[in-house]
């Protein structure tokens, strides 16, 4: 990972750098589009940065705090492994769509895995930008429970 990447993830998403990221190419490709993902960060949106496998590529604070997971926390890359198992096959439906046909967007009323090891219900927002520069899938969090 460029090291001027590492430095900038590390500013914008936990006091301590962890890299999700370990292969050089999809860093790069992620720096094209690193702004994008600074206005998100800084306009405190829960937003997760998947590559076109569903691997969590980046994660803002915010997206953090609303999966209850701490900053040192590791975090599964993963992000099927996220998912509660009723709606997986939804969710991976929807990915692969994106990924081999070019779907554009999808939303899901869907359990994510919490850092404490419990399921919260999340509307997510998904948003295709694999054939953009960054080749990126950004999902945009919120949440519904209560």
């Amino acid at each position: 990972m460029p090291e001027i990447l590492e430095e900038e993830i590390a500013a914008f998403m936990t006091p301590e750098p962890y890299p999700l990221a370990e292969n050089p190419t999809a860093a790069k490709k992620f720096d094209v589009n690193w702004k994008r993902f600074q206005d998100h960060a800084e306009a405190q949106e829960a937003v997760l940065v998947l590559d076109a496998g569903g691997e969590i590529q980046a994660l803002t604070p915010e997206a953090r705090r609303l999966l209850d997971y701490r900053p040192e926390q590791p975090i599964t890359p993963s992000f099927f492994a996220h998912v509660h198992a009723r709606g997986l096959y939804r969710v991976m439906r929807d990915v692969a769509e994106m990924t081999f046909h070019g779907r554009q967007e999808a939303s899901w009323m869907v359990q994510l895995r919490t850092g404490q090891g419990g399921w919260r219900w999340v509307h997510a927002t998904v948003s295709n930008q694999l054939d953009q520069p960054a080749g990126v899938i950004f999902i945009h969090l919120k949440n519904v429970g209560a």
